[in-house]
């Protein structure tokens, strides 16, 4: 996986002539500006959860070391790319509701 570098100040004219190409099948083409704009997203999160550790590391030290440990043990873009797309999506109340709705009880049936 290559490194993810800042990207270079560029005029306007520039943004909306370059374009990024993806790394995938569809050939799928990104302007500069929409990859810089994600990753400024992406770096809001990060600083986001790192501010969270400073100030209440008693709440988040374990989850951060084992976002980081898992993080670590990824090996291949596709397995990135899964874990980027399933975060957050199987966690919380909300997805044991779901799966209470999804377990209907069997009827008892009088026995003979």
């Amino acid at each position: 996986m290559s490194e993810m570098t800042p990207a270079e100040p560029m005029t306007q004219d520039n943004q909306q002539k370059e374009k990024v190409a993806a790394n995938s099948v569809d050939d799928v083409e990104y302007s500069a500006d929409e990859v810089a704009k994600v990753a400024t997203r992406l770096t809001r999160v990060t600083d986001l959860l790192s501010r969270k550790l400073h100030q209440e590391p008693a709440t988040y030290m374990d989850g951060v070391k084992a976002f980081i440990r898992n993080f670590d043990k990824i090996q291949t873009t596709s397995g990135l790319l899964s874990a980027m797309h399933c975060f957050g999506k199987y966690t919380g109340a909300a997805t044991a509701m779901i799966a209470g709705r999804k377990r209907k009880a069997l009827p008892l049936l009088p026995s003979a």
